[in-house]
């Protein structure tokens, strides 16, 4: 646990801090928008993905083979790492 809930920017701060990485390199995918957009105020894309179908979408969606399994995920708080 990080200790903060999205979409407060310390979520997103702490998480880019733990990643360690570039946020114009991580992907973000959420079940709500508000949590998205704040992301995309820290340079991290991302998409909303309501379901599991939606998830797959997204996915093929960033081309998900240019991707790493190098994630920050805590509390359904995933951020996806590009290689």
């Amino acid at each position: 646990m990080i200790g903060y809930l999205k979409p407060d920017d310390n979520a997103f701060i702490e998480a880019i801090r733990i990643l360690n990485e570039s946020p114009k390199d991580l992907f973000f995918i959420d079940d709500k928008d508000a949590n998205v957009k704040a992301a995309k105020n820290f340079g991290i894309n991302g998409a909303v993905a309501s379901d599991t179908i939606d998830f797959i979408i997204s996915l093929a969606f960033i081309n998900f083979k240019h991707f790493s399994f190098k994630t920050f995920c805590v509390c359904h708080f995933c951020i996806i790492h590009k290689l």
